[in-house]
């Protein structure tokens, strides 16, 4: 799955991802169940402009925060953890095409 249009960013789970000023991207549940690999995005927006999303997505899926932009989901990258114990981790990586007029972080792009 190819990332023309947009910017392709990885985020391991529970890091805070700075998309722009007052939003950004966190990502939990990377998995792959039954050989379907998923992930849900969370966006939030500090600033409370917009509502943020929550989704959770299989490979090849996607999901639209209005006013910033649609994240589809290209690949996971689970952690293995010892039996017993739980956490975070994983990376998910997404094909980011921003809306025309979200301002990216220029970190980002």
């Amino acid at each position: 799955m190819s990332c023309t249009n947009g910017h392709l960013i990885s985020v391991a789970e529970n890091t805070n991802f700075a998309l722009g000023e007052d939003i950004s991207l966190t990502v939990a549940g990377v998995r792959i169940e039954d050989g379907v690999m998923m992930a849900t995005p969370d966006t939030v927006d500090l600033s409370g402009a917009t509502r943020g999303v929550h989704a959770s997505l299989v490979v090849g899926e996607a999901v639209t925060h209005a006013g910033v932009g649609t994240f589809t989901l290209l690949d996971v990258v689970p952690r293995t953890r010892p039996p017993g114990f739980d956490g975070g981790g994983g990376t998910a990586t997404f094909c980011f095409e921003p809306d025309p007029d979200f301002v990216l972080d220029p970190r980002v792009s």
